[in-house]
């Protein structure tokens, strides 16, 4: 389930600004879509989009982080994308539920085309950024098939991601395409922008993962706090809202097969 948008405007009356990038985005690991929106909100976030936040399709296994229940009370159910299981032999892990989260994705994304409401890019915070990543480097393995096979039309791949405290997935079954989706090895790649704390666990999988971006796609900034989503100063929010507007989808129509 998409919950409500958290936002600062729309398209408005003629004469009014253009109408805010639409943002499909992931929470993180054992919080939910209600937490997502509040640390959006808190941050700002609704002066630069309309962020609309994704529900996990599994309930979290274990309890929520003590610092989560403070920082959050009473937006539960907590939730989680998938449950990562190592596996023997160092082999990386396997994500439990991840396809069927990849799916909820897929489906949220076309039920907004089909509405005339496509999203523009994916935002994503911890978990919910090493999803959002994944789904991109399909979109663009499918975008390319779609092409070579001189087929269109189909759902619009989001032009952009917002990977805040992210990682590239360790899952097993990834490994192959995301291997694919480097720089080094003719990747087309996609506009990008990273963000991590400076005190943030997960710094180093976020600055990883940037590298693995073809250069002049990625756009990086690192704020003084840990695993937050966080409030950017006013250059930092010059440099995101200038890549949010130039990557934005051209405005479409309901698709004639929607129920809406």
């Amino acid at each position: 389930m998409v919950a409500g948008a958290a936002h600062g405007g729309g398209s408005g009356p003629a004469g009014a600004p253009p109408r805010l990038p639409r943002l499909l985005c992931l929470h993180g690991f054992q919080t939910s879509a209600r937490i997502l929106e509040a640390q959006l909100a808190r941050a700002g976030w609704g002066r630069l989009a309309e962020c609309h936040a994704l529900d996990a399709p599994f309930v979290s296994r274990g309890p929520p982080p003590p610092e989560v229940l403070r920082a959050f009370p009473g937006l539960g159910p907590h939730r989680e994308w998938w449950n990562a299981e190592k596996l023997p032999g160092g082999g990386g892990y396997d994500y439990r539920g991840v396809e069927v989260s990849v799916a909820a994705v897929d489906d949220a994304l076309r039920a907004a085309a089909e509405r005339g409401e496509p999203f523009d890019g994916l935002l994503g915070f911890s978990q919910g950024a090493g999803l959002a990543h994944f789904v991109m480097c399909l979109a663009g393995e499918r975008e390319a098939a779609a092409e070579e096979s001189a087929r269109g039309g189909g759902t619009p791949a989001p032009r952009f991601s917002v990977l805040i405290g992210g990682f590239s997935s360790r899952h097993g079954g990834h490994r192959a395409l995301l291997e694919r989706c480097r720089g080094e090895a003719g990747w087309r790649g996609y506009p990008s922008i990273h963000i991590w704390g400076a005190r943030d666990p997960a710094k180093m999988g976020a600055q990883r993962l940037v590298r693995t971006f073809p250069e002049g796609l990625a756009l990086s900034m690192e704020h003084p706090g840990g695993h937050i989503v966080p409030a950017l100063g006013v250059a930092d929010l010059e440099r995101v809202q200038r890549l949010l507007l130039r990557h934005q989808l051209p405005k479409v129509s309901p698709s004639p097969t929607s129920s809406l």
